[in-house]
């Protein structure tokens, strides 16, 4: 891929992320105050494309930047500014909001085990919450499972034959216990957009604009269909990924209108803030649905703003730190 579309490719990517966390919050708000509209009982779809939407760009940016030089230091330090250090500032946050509130069992091994953004094996495990700490995050679990096993990964991607196979016995293997083995979440949907944006980042295949549209718009139409006519759901999750597949191949070539860019680039780096933090400010003061979901994500932006600026100081901080400490006078 040539440097021009790459760039496209990511700014585009970065545009989609934030509607796709939004959406996923949405979803989250809606199924806590579960209004009666019986079409958003299948707003889940659009969360769980959302979610693959994610692990594939994940997958895919990790592969593009690292494939030709990766070094583990290097590579976990760039992970702790960008993850780790607004993890840390919400923990601490929503540590000061439990003092607060009096909330029990604060302290907990699940406290830690959400402060590590490991949280997610508890719930994986199907064991009950203790305390206040580790709403919804197993998704960031599972990221930082696949940042551990990246290098495995690439490393089965070098050769293309062996890409093609083990990209598609994983994918494939990962939607039969998506099948087989649901588990109230898209857990094992969401896993197969890792492999899936590796094997992207290092086979790349040239569609026609046309051809790849009409393949998001058939796929789109038959699980419409078959879901809503014949009430089938079989292939579900393979129409899903599918979906995701080629709306992030149209995010290669797909121009948005530069005000677009101008306003959602610089509020995507609220993702990651947006996703840990939701769960926890939900309110609902009014009693109206509309009102009270502009209201909590009125509140998810303030909080998603802070956090970012305060990150940002303090990696320069850091930074500034490691370069006095490598560079001494």
């Amino acid at each position: 891929m040539d440097s021009a579309n790459k760039n496209n490719l990511s700014k585009n990517m970065s545009v989609i992320k934030f509607f796709a966390i939004i959406a996923i919050i949405f979803g989250h708000y809606w199924n806590v105050h579960l209004v009666p509209i019986p079409l958003m009982s299948h707003w889940w779809v659009i969360s769980a494309v959302g979610l693959l939407i994610f692990s594939i760009s994940s997958g895919f940016f990790t592969s593009t930047r690292y494939k030709d030089s990766y070094e583990f230091k290097s590579f976990w330090i760039k992970k702790l500014y960008r993850i780790g250090i607004p993890f840390t500032i919400v923990n601490i946050l929503l540590l000061i909001l439990f003092l607060i509130e009096k909330k029990d069992n604060i302290l907990s091994i699940q406290t830690v085990a959400s402060w590590l953004g490991i949280h997610g094996i508890w719930t994986w495990l199907k064991i009950p919450q203790v305390g206040p700490y580790g709403a919804g995050l197993w998704f960031m679990t599972v990221l930082l499972i696949f940042y551990f096993i990246y290098p495995l990964l690439e490393y089965l991607n070098r050769k293309k034959t062996i890409s093609f196979v083990f990209s598609g016995l994983t994918v494939l293997l990962l939607l039969i216990f998506d099948h087989y083995f649901p588990l109230g979440y898209t857990l094992w949907l969401t896993i197969t957009g890792f492999p899936v944006g590796i094997w992207m980042a290092n086979n790349e295949i040239s569609y026609s604009r046309l051809f790849i549209v009409s393949v998001l718009i058939l796929t789109l139409i038959m699980m419409i269909i078959l879901k809503f006519f014949f009430h089938v759901k079989l292939f579900s999750s393979l129409f899903m990924l599918i979906i995701s597949y080629t709306a992030v191949e149209i995010c290669k070539f797909m121009v948005l209108p530069s005000i677009i860019y101008r306003i959602f680039l610089p509020l995507s780096t609220w993702v990651i803030t947006m996703y840990i933090v939701h769960m926890y400010l939900f309110v609902s003061p009014t009693g109206y649905f509309s009102i009270d979901w502009l209201m909590t994500l009125s509140l998810i932006f303030c909080v998603s703003f802070f956090v970012d600026q305060l990150s940002k100081k303090i990696e320069e901080k850091f930074k500034d730190h490691m370069m006095a400490a490598t560079n001494p006078v």
